[in-house]
């Protein structure tokens, strides 16, 4: 549960970054 959260979380910071550049 834990990692599928911190995963899930990495994907959406991913995700901004790529909007933000």
């Amino acid at each position: 549960m834990l990692w599928s959260l911190a995963h899930n979380l990495a994907r959406l910071k991913s995700e901004i970054f790529g909007l933000k550049l």
